[in-house]
């Protein structure tokens, strides 16, 4: 909590989770990382697989709807690929494709192409997802529509 990692909305809902494990044992395989609040946006990050497990058990997501207050909760799989967290996040828009690229000075450029028909499925406006991806992963990902 010092260095800013977690918050205490992240304690508030992981001692739910374990609360709710009590009542539903598949909550015990399912690995909890961190919240990223948005007003009533609320990101869960959550391990490999889990996201499925979770999306099939709408009664706990909406219990923390009920809790907490929040419009929409987004399902974000942990993952060391910076394209599975931007594919995640976009949804349900679609994404065309993931560039990376590396320039002459050393650095990588990030580049998501997305559906421009479905840009108006995304949950998140351009500006919040490249916050939040700063926040996630401290890399920069410029978007474009096509």
């Amino acid at each position: 909590m010092d260095n800013g990692e977690i918050t205490d909305f992240d304690i508030d809902i992981t001692r739910e989770f374990l609360e709710l494990e009590k009542e539903n044992s598949f909550l015990k395989d399912v690995s909890f990382y961190r919240v990223i609040d948005y007003d009533d946006f609320v990101i869960f990050i959550v391990g490999k697989g889990d996201k499925s497990r979770l999306e099939n058990h709408h009664e706990v997501l909406d219990f923390f709807q009920q809790k907490f207050d929040i419009q929409t909760i987004q399902l974000v799989e942990f993952s060391s690929k910076l394209s599975t967290y931007v594919e995640n996040l976009i949804m349900p828009a679609k994404l065309l494709g993931f560039d990376e690229l590396f320039l002459p000075m050393g650095t990588t450029e990030y580049k998501a192409r997305i559906d421009k028909n479905s840009q108006d499925k995304m949950l998140l406006s351009v500006a919040d997802l490249e916050s939040l991806i700063v926040e996630l992963t401290s890399k920069t990902v410029a978007f474009s529509f096509e």
